[in-house]
């Protein structure tokens, strides 16, 4: 049985940080379908089992934008990267 990987999660400051329901709102998307980005695409995470989802504003953005290589770069940690700080200057959270 081929399994495909979890992608690694993002990594998020506190104040880059959206709901579900705030990232529904903002996508215009449903609630299943941004819990769906996060499992597939590793956009957010849970702290613990039951616990509040939290979405990266940032990843989000780049999700609604089908920036797959700007994506991987933030999983990766490289927040200084041009592909990465044009969202995060779009955003408007310090860098």
């Amino acid at each position: 049985m081929n399994s495909v990987p979890k992608p690694k999660a993002v990594l998020m400051r506190r104040d880059e940080i959206f709901s579900v329901s705030q990232a529904a709102h903002y996508a215009k998307r449903t609630e299943k379908t941004i819990r769906g980005w996060v499992k597939n695409d590793g956009i957010g995470r849970q702290a613990k089992k039951g616990g509040p989802i939290e979405i990266s504003r940032i990843a989000l953005l780049m999700v609604l934008q089908n920036d797959e290589v700007a994506l991987e770069l933030l999983r990766n940690g490289e927040r200084s990267h041009p592909d990465v700080l044009r969202y995060i200057r779009e955003i408007g959270v310090p860098e």
